[in-house]
């Protein structure tokens, strides 16, 4: 009779089921994001309990786990870093030509004037030396400089905390002056060394294609939030904390441009000069490289911010010329 009666009712049949259903539906849809959350709560506690740092530097609070903080915002600071250094590189550069377009030979005479007067003859002639070295190798000797300055920070104790909260770009942390701050550290010598080798290396095709110093800082720049972003995607889908640092986002995407300009140039690996290969060749190989490394994760290095950066140097590259005409454009009309 008991059953007789929920089959004439069957909403109270029904009803507990379906119940039962929505609450398991609900649960189900809420579990990849509080499994997420769960993750990353767990790994700020066992870094602060096993090692006793502030491990807020790699994992977001709680209250800051959220897909728009995470990946929304620092993708739109990204590409906001990115055009206002590409469209600052062009303006400055015109500026500087229609304004002071004698400015460096300036410059160069008051600094070698000061250095023969303050400095000893002995010292001094390096100073001069460099000061009459090509614009394109000042340039990268500049940016070296400051990988080094940033490099010799690490290695001050009471510096530690601040170098971790804006020198290393923790994907899982939601901060934004780590995607800037990191392709400028360094931590060990050897990835400081090879990277500034590399650099000092593919600077001068860029420089004269983009057509100064102030392009190709906005360039850099651009290159290395680019490639910040592409590690921050992979780190998202791959639910990664690892965080990264160097140059090498900005070395590849030197690299990629000038592949794409003069994919002949002949290229060798500093420990084997004796083996000489194309930048073409070297291009497919660091592509597969990076490739296989982001599917198997078989290495500590960012292959996702080195495939982030070859793309996108690459890229410009194609598209180079017709980009600096409309920026030199728009520099030239805001400045009449």
């Amino acid at each position: 009779m008991a059953l007789l009666r929920l089959l004439q009712q069957p909403s109270r049949c029904l009803g507990p089921v379906s119940r039962l259903i929505t609450q398991r539906s609900v649960r189900q849809a809420r579990k990849p994001q509080a499994t997420i959350a769960q993750k990353l709560k767990h790994a700020r506690q066992s870094l602060t309990r096993h090692s006793g740092v502030d491990s807020r530097w790699l994992v977001a609070p709680d209250h800051h786990l959220s897909w728009q903080r995470l990946i929304l915002r620092p993708l739109a600071f990204s590409f906001a870093v990115a055009g206002g250094s590409l469209v600052a590189g062009s303006f400055i550069n015109v500026y500087l030509q229609k304004y002071h377009p004698t400015l460096r030979r300036d410059w160069q005479r008051k600094t070698r004037n000061a250095i023969y007067r303050v400095l000893p003859p002995s010292i001094g002639q390096y100073a001069v030396a460099w000061l009459a070295q090509p614009a394109h190798t000042q340039f990268a000797h500049m940016v070296v400089a400051l990988n080094v300055l940033v490099f010799g920070l690490w290695k001050v104790p009471a510096l530690t905390s601040m170098m971790h909260f804006h020198f290393l770009h923790a994907p899982m942390s939601g901060r934004l002056s780590g995607m800037i701050g990191s392709f400028v550290s360094h931590k060990q010598f050897w990835h400081l060394a090879f990277n500034s080798i590399a650099f000092v290396s593919f600077v001068p095709t860029v420089y004269y294609s983009l057509g100064g110093m102030a392009p190709t800082a906005g360039f850099c720049m651009a290159s290395g939030v680019m490639a910040s972003s592409a590690s921050l995607l992979f780190s998202m889908a791959t639910r990664s904390i690892t965080p990264g640092l160097g140059l090498s986002g900005v070395v590849f995407a030197l690299f990629g441009f000038t592949t794409c300009l003069v994919p002949d140039t002949k290229l060798n690996i500093i420990f084997f000069p004796f083996f000489t290969f194309t930048a073409e060749q070297a291009l497919v190989a660091v592509l597969l490289f990076d490739t296989v490394g982001m599917i198997f994760r078989f290495s500590s290095l960012g292959h996702a911010a080195h495939m982030g950066g070859t793309l996108f140097g690459y890229f410009f590259a194609q598209h180079h010329a017709s980009i600096m005409k409309q920026l030199n454009k728009f520099s030239y009309q805001v400045l009449n």
